[in-house]
C-alpha cells in the first residue's frame, strides 16, 4: 500500500454553497488518476472518507464530496432525508455541486486532470450518474446500490464515462 496524505479542501458550488471536501492522495512523483467519492444521504462521513483513503492507498487521488455544505453529517434518517430532498428542489443542484467537486479535484497538483472517475453510494450513486449524464469529463463511473432515476435521460453523446 502507498503512503498517503490527506487534507480538507474548501470550495464553492455554482449555487453559492460553501463545501468542504476530504482529499486523499498517494505520495507520488507524478500526478495520478482522480476519483470523486459521492456519499450516501448521511453526508460526508467517516465511511466516505475511508473510501477516499482506500483509493489513495491503491494509487488514486480521491475527493470525498460534501453535497450539503459545511460538511454536514447525520446519523438520523429524517435529517438525512431532509438534506437530500433540499438538493432535489432545484434540478441543477446535484450536478452543480458534484461538478464543483470534480473541478476542484482536477485542479489538485496530485491529480492528472485527463484521468477522472466517480463513484457513489446510494444517494451518491445518483449524484455520479447525474454528473455523468451532464457530459462531465469522466472516464469511468461506478455506483453502489444507487437510485437509478435520472434528472433527465442521458442524451446520445452526452456521457463520456
Amino acid at each position: 500500500m502507498a503512503t498517503i496524505k490527506t487534507r480538507e479542501i474548501h470550495y464553492t458550488a455554482q449555487d453559492g454553497q460553501s463545501l468542504i471536501g476530504y482529499f486523499a492522495a498517494p505520495e507520488a512523483d507524478l500526478p495520478v488518476a482522480g476519483v470523486i467519492v459521492a456519499p450516501e444521504w448521511w453526508g460526508r462521513n467517516a465511511y466516505t472518507e475511508q473510501r477516499a483513503r482506500e483509493l489513495a492507498e491503491h494509487g488514486y487521488a480521491a475527493l470525498a464530496l460534501d453535497m450539503y455544505g459545511e460538511k454536514k453529517v447525520t446519523t438520523q434518517s429524517d435529517q438525512a432525508y431532509e438534506w437530500m430532498m433540499q438538493t432535489f428542489e432545484d434540478p441543477d443542484t446535484i450536478v452543480n455541486r458534484a461538478a464543483a467537486g470534480l473541478q476542484v479535484l482536477a485542479e489538485q497538483a496530485e491529480v492528472n486532470p485527463e484521468k477522472l472517475a466517480a463513484i457513489g453510494f446510494c444517494y451518491g450513486g445518483k449524484v455520479v450518474l447525474d454528473l455523468a449524464r451532464s457530459n462531465a469529463p469522466l472516464q469511468a463511473v461506478a455506483t453502489f446500490h444507487a437510485n437509478l432515476s435520472p434528472k433527465a435521460p442521458a442524451q446520445q453523446g452526452q456521457v463520456q464515462a
